[in-house]
């Protein structure tokens, strides 16, 4: 699928539909990617979003997230269950993204389904 978004829209704080692994290439832009690993014990929902200088509130710290910059022509890889946000920065940005299912993570797709 393809996302398309202006500067400074985002997604707030998520995990892939299903337990699912993704990738994302950025054809046109630059995004802000937030990541809070598995380890991290807490709801996707009582994560500030990441604002668009790239800071989270002070209260955040404490699940250690880490950040990187996408640029246009780069790909990012999403492993299943990372809770993560995302921000177009500096630009409008155009992305395609595909979501999958493996036998490693079949068994956490499937808690989602039944």
């Amino acid at each position: 699928f393809v996302y398309w978004g202006p500067l400074n829209s985002y997604t707030g704080p998520h995990t892939d539909v299903l337990h699912s692994f993704s990738w994302s290439y950025n054809v046109a832009g630059e995004k802000l990617w937030t990541f809070y690993p598995p380890s991290s014990c807490f709801d996707a929902e009582d994560i500030p979003p990441t604002s668009s200088n790239g800071t989270t509130s002070e209260s955040s710290s404490i699940l250690k997230p880490f950040r990187i910059t996408q640029q246009a022509g780069e790909m990012v890889f999403v492993p299943s269950r990372w809770k993560h946000d995302v921000r177009n920065v500096r630009h409008n940005t155009l992305s395609i993204n595909h979501n999958w299912i493996t036998t490693a993570n079949v068994d956490l797709a499937w808690v989602c389904v039944v």
